[in-house]
């Protein structure tokens, strides 16, 4: 009979004690808004709104949502989110958020690659709203009763179909790169400095930019990476716009009836030595720096060094 009671006793005394497996509440469908305002160069981004939608994680007015860790556990949902560019301002930027057990509040940090940040914030779940509404592409969520919280679907202004444009003057259509005549979204062309950097891109208007941050200061989508190639010189192809030179294949000096692609003339080039050597005979640091002298290319390297 003692035996059953401290037998008794032991188990009781084990479930008091043993840590809880219980989940927290389920927030994965929240908003979380802080005081926190980025830095980024010239531009200061916020207050940051962290928006949760499923496994789903953005910044508004800053990171687009994208696939994220999204965990819920005793402790609270833990959330951990990177993107490698949030539009012409920031680039690698990381995100690590938990809340606590009731998702009423939390903290934690934001990273910035370029341009550095590393800050830490605390923030709170929007009150008097359950969650975001889920809604179907080409929808939004709306306010039907005015109480602040979204409880409908609407059709989203800001998205454009096909080859259509936007209703907004000064505005463009934002569509996935590859993609020029799909659907897109409304967006007014990225605002702030762009680097030197020479990695060109074509973009829907079937002009070459230095980059992608270029394109999208000019308000263009972006077909393909690398230059657009559109036929210039030889027997069929004509000439290049103002401001864009004839590119002819490497190694062709001086020959007739040759074709090349127009592109875009750089204004500025990155200071990298990759030396190459023109057709007239001068070596270039750079690639970059050979097609802003609007001479074609003889071959890799230091003209002397070339047998």
């Amino acid at each position: 009979m003692l035996q059953k009671v401290l037998g008794a006793a032991l188990a009781a005394l084990f479930l008091l004690t043993a840590p809880s497996t219980a989940t927290s509440k389920d927030c994965r469908w929240s908003r979380f808004e802080s005081d926190l305002s980025l830095p980024l160069g010239e531009h200061t981004v916020g207050p940051l709104t962290l928006v949760v939608d499923g496994k789903k994680v953005s910044i508004e007015s800053l990171c687009p949502a994208k696939k994220s860790r999204v965990r819920t556990r005793s402790r609270g949902m833990s959330v951990k989110a990177r993107w490698k560019r949030c539009g012409a301002l920031a680039r690698g930027v990381r995100v690590r958020f938990r809340t606590d057990p009731d998702c009423e509040s939390g903290s934690g940090v934001v990273r910035v690659k370029v341009p550095r940040v590393d800050l830490r914030f605390e923030a709170t779940r929007v009150s008097g709203c359950d969650g975001l509404i889920r809604c179907p592409a080409g929808e939004r969520p709306a306010d039907s009763t005015g109480d602040g919280c979204a409880d409908t679907c609407e059709l989203d202004p800001a998205r454009c179909e096909g080859g259509g444009g936007c209703p907004d003057k000064g505005s463009y259509c934002a569509r996935p790169v590859g993609d020029c005549g799909g659907a897109g979204v409304c967006s007014e062309p990225a605002q702030g400095f762009c680097t030197a950097q020479w990695e060109p891109v074509c973009g829907c208007d079937g002009q070459t930019y230095s980059n992608a941050c270029e394109a999208a200061v000019a308000g263009a989508s972006i077909a393909k990476p690398g230059r657009c190639e559109r036929t210039c010189g030889g027997a069929d192809g004509g000439g290049c716009d103002k401001g864009e030179v004839c590119e002819l294949a490497a190694g062709v000096c001086g020959s007739s009836g040759e074709s090349g692609v127009c592109v875009d003339r750089p204004a500025f080039c990155p200071k990298i030595y990759r030396p190459v050597c023109g057709c007239d005979g001068r070596t270039y640091a750079n690639d970059c720096e050979r097609v802003a002298a609007g001479v074609a290319k003889s071959a890799e390297g230091v003209c002397g060094a070339i047998r």
